[in-house]
This record gives C-alpha cells, structure tokens and sequence, in this order.
C-alpha cells in the first residue's frame, strides 16, 4: 500500500457516509462500510510496532464498530422497506458502482498478506451476497425495494468482517502478546 493511499485516512469513508446521508442513498451509505474497514486496516499498518494487547483491543473495537455499523445499515434498509423512510432509487447504478469500487478497495487491502486466504473467503462470501443481491434486485426491478439488496449484502459483509476482526484477529493478537 502507498503511503499516498494510507494518508487518506478516514475521510473516503465520511465522504461516502455524508453524500448518502445527503442524497438519501443507502447503497452510497453502503459504501461507506468498506472504505471505513479499509481505512482501519490501513491505520493498524501506519501504527504497527505497537505491543499486541493495544493492537488487540484496537481490533475487538473495529470489529464492534463494523458489527454496529452493519446492524444500523440493516434497520435503515427495513425501515425503508416497511416505509417508515424513503430512500432514493434515482441513482442505483452511480450507487452500485460506488458500493463495488469500496468493496474492491477492501479486496485489494489484503493481496499479498498471510492471512489472504481467510480474508479472500470472507471477500468471496460477500462478492456472492452482492451478486445475489444485484440478481435479485435485476429480477424483481419493479418492487419498490429492490434497491435494498446490494445494502443488506454489505451489512452482511461488515458483519463478518466485524466478527472476524472480534473473533480472530484480537484473539490471535492476544495470544501473540502472551507468548511474548
């Protein structure tokens, strides 16, 4: 990862979260998820001489964080749905396309890394829940909510990535900084 790439920070994320807050999109608010897990794991390598049981609590609180952020994006999509809010649908495809270029760009974090082979999975699952959603959305266009799949397959993806993060990662770190 490039140094230029890194000193993005969190600001890709906030943009996503602020424009589809703006437009009332929740694939945009979608897109928001990734770019912030990107984001994470980019400041964990920025810090990474830190002892392991700050690493450790630092990724327990990411995989919180992903996890809420993922419970939240799933209550906004069926509050859509059962209409207590109305999201916009104009822009679907801009949306779309957006939500695949952050979730690329989460891919593309973990190419190269040891742990690829678990995070290429999780990145697999979460490709087949987007095309599913983006199947189901095509097949049933004429339903109102529709739009919903592609942000109910992200909420899915940052809840494994949440859990994984809280499960795996902070355990491993743990287990690394006991050893020690």
């Amino acid at each position: 990862m490039t140094a230029s790439a890194t000193r993005l920070g969190w600001w890709p994320a906030m943009a996503c979260l602020v424009a589809g807050i703006a437009l009332r999109d929740c694939v945009v608010m979608a897109a928001a998820g990734p770019l912030g897990l990107w984001a994470f794991y980019a400041g964990m390598d920025r810090s990474a001489p830190v002892d392991a049981f700050r690493a450790a609590l630092r990724c327990a609180l990411a995989g919180v964080a992903s996890i809420l952020a993922a419970i939240v994006l799933g209550t906004a999509v069926l509050a859509a749905v059962h209409g207590l809010w109305q999201p916009s649908h104009e822009r679907l495809f801009a949306g779309a396309g957006v939500l695949a270029v952050s979730i690329v760009t989460l891919g593309l974090r973990f190419r190269g890394e040891d742990t690829a082979e678990s995070c290429w999975k999780q990145a697999a699952v979460g490709g087949v829940a987007l095309a599913a959603g983006g199947a189901g959305a095509a097949i049933a266009w004429n339903l109102e909510w529709s739009a919903c799949a592609l942000p109910l397959a992200t909420a899915v993806l940052m809840a494994l990535a949440g859990w994984r993060l809280l499960r795996e990662v902070a355990s491993e770190l743990l287990l690394a900084g006991h050893e020690r």
